[in-house]
């Protein structure tokens, strides 16, 4: 990861940075108080330059209108709460001043950072027909193509083996949206088992995949109803929202799904996937 430089004099006078992340524009926010630099092991711009590094792909034009604000403050004292049950300790990581608002502080990981972003992420995905989706993809010819399946399935191995000839766009989670009657796949800003270069737009989906390793290619057609297979693989924080089913049930009837079995042959492999 390419860290910006904390002195940077441009760095340290903008406060306000817009990211659009799965079609959502989020705003971020960077206050300081007079007394920041008194508080032990934190240097704020340091902080501000790791988030502004770690979203760099996914920086916006758009400052007019935005869906999420996260506020960073500092503060010399942060909460912990020790859970006397089991002896669970656990620090303030942040609290919403809306439904569209989230105040947190610099005393806080890169980790943390992209737990907390997930929340929101997930909050916007359940109100505008989206979900996250457990899966790997490669773009061809500009559209995703998505594989599906369980832990062990190949679904990391089956982009590495395609690397040289399709744009991958994850190996691990992506998130799925319908905008305009059509659905779209969209990177995570999340870190993955491997590093692939990150989009802040949307691939129109061509084909969806279960995959099923083998000792022969080839790819059968699925014509079932598949809401239920698939929300076994959709990453939720919570239980799912009646409006998240909706959208699953018509993802699974408006796009095409294969079974595909495959062996590690990437040619024999393209050859099946240009044959569906």
């Amino acid at each position: 990861m390419n860290v910006i430089i904390p002195n940077n004099p441009l760095l340290i006078k903008m406060k306000v940075f817009y990211f659009s992340i799965a079609g959502f524009v989020i705003r971020i926010l960077f206050k300081k108080n007079p007394t920041h630099n008194n508080i032990p092991g934190i240097s704020i711009y340091f902080f501000q330059s790791e988030i502004l590094s770690y979203l760099a792909k996914f920086v916006s034009s758009n400052t007019n209108k935005y869906d999420y604000t996260i506020e960073f403050r500092s503060m010399n004292n942060v909460e912990r709460v020790v859970r006397t049950s089991d002896k669970f300790s656990f620090v303030y990581q942040y609290h919403k001043k809306d439904d569209i608002t989230a105040i947190t502080s610099y005393q806080l990981s890169i980790w943390q950072f992209q737990s907390m972003l997930s929340d929101f992420l997930y909050q916007l995905l359940s109100e505008n027909n989206g979900f996250a989706l457990h899966c790997s993809a490669v773009s061809v010819n500009g559209k995703a193509y998505i594989f599906l399946g369980k832990s062990g399935a190949g679904k990391s191995t089956i982009v590495q083996l395609l690397l040289k000839s399709y744009i991958p766009l994850s190996d691990d989670l992506a998130i799925i949206r319908k905008i305009g009657g059509k659905f779209y796949l969209y990177q995570t800003p999340f870190f993955e088992k491997n590093s692939y270069i990150k989009f802040p737009y949307g691939y129109e989906i061509s084909r969806i995949f279960f995959l099923h390793k083998s000792d022969k290619n080839y790819a059968l057609p699925i014509q079932k109803e598949l809401s239920k297979k698939i929300k076994k693989q959709v990453l939720l924080h919570g239980t799912i929202s009646t409006n998240t089913k909706k959208v699953l049930k018509e993802f699974s009837l408006e796009n095409s799904f294969y079974d595909l079995f495959f062996e590690k042959n990437t040619e024999k492999i393209k050859k099946t996937l240009n044959k569906t």
